[in-house]
């Protein structure tokens, strides 16, 4: 199991304490997982998630464009704007008649893109047993 965020993030950030998360060491020593870089997630797995922010997906994907041929792209992002509070609104640029997974899809042809998690909020992903609370 691999979990990767955006190059630009070092394992010491990921350590740091988040809200309703495990710590790094508790996860990777439960999992057995580890920070990578996107490349280095990329061009080891099968199946990728993409994870970056909706408005960031198309960029960090491309970081790793040459190393999507023939692999499975989880596309759980969302193009929302935060920027005026909640809730949410789909983000103006990108409004129109397709959604993320298409542009990312017609972006790597020979990528296979699902869509998938992106109902589940963000709190629950990283601690489920908050659907028993």
């Amino acid at each position: 199991m691999m979990w990767w965020s955006a190059s630009d993030v070092c394992p010491a950030e990921m350590a740091k304490p988040r809200a309703n998360a495990e710590s790094l060491d508790v996860w990777s020593a439960r999992t057995k997982g580890r920070v990578v870089t996107v490349g280095q997630a990329a061009s080891h797995g099968e199946v990728l998630f993409n994870l970056a922010s909706g408005s960031g997906s198309l960029d960090a994907l491309g970081q790793v464009a040459a190393h999507l041929a023939g692999k499975v792209v989880v596309d759980v992002s969302n193009l929302l704007d935060f920027s005026h509070g909640m809730p949410p609104f789909l983000m103006a640029e990108f409004a129109g008649p397709t959604n993320l997974a298409e542009q990312i899809q017609t972006a790597f042809p020979a990528a296979r893109v699902i869509k998938a998690f992106n109902s589940v909020p963000f709190a629950v992903m990283v601690n489920p047993a908050l659907l028993r609370a």
